[in-house]
């Protein structure tokens, strides 16, 4: 989370420009928890690809939800960037 909310301080929104920033977090019925960081900037570019991309930061979200979470990464580029990781509540 800290690396995405950093991310989205440092490139959602151009110098000067306000924005929303929501972090939001929810457990479903069925165990499995959401985290959803969405930003109202610029939008991260469309050819990033976080599954494949170099970038350190994304790197190291994309290994923390996979493989030591065994949870998923999204990302959805609509007025904005969303990230949301899904992951089973196994340990509470």
């Amino acid at each position: 989370m800290n690396e995405l909310i950093s991310n989205a301080l440092k490139h959602a929104f151009k110098e000067g420009q306000k924005g929303t920033l929501e972090i939001s977090m929810k457990r479903s019925t069925e165990d499995t928890i959401f985290v959803r960081v969405k930003d109202e900037g610029i939008g991260i570019w469309e050819e990033i690809d976080i599954y494949k991309t170099e970038s350190l930061g994304l790197k190291l979200v994309r290994n923390i939800v996979q493989k030591q979470l065994q949870g998923k990464l999204q990302v959805k580029r609509n007025k904005g960037t969303e990230f949301t990781l899904e992951e089973e509540a196994k340990y509470v």
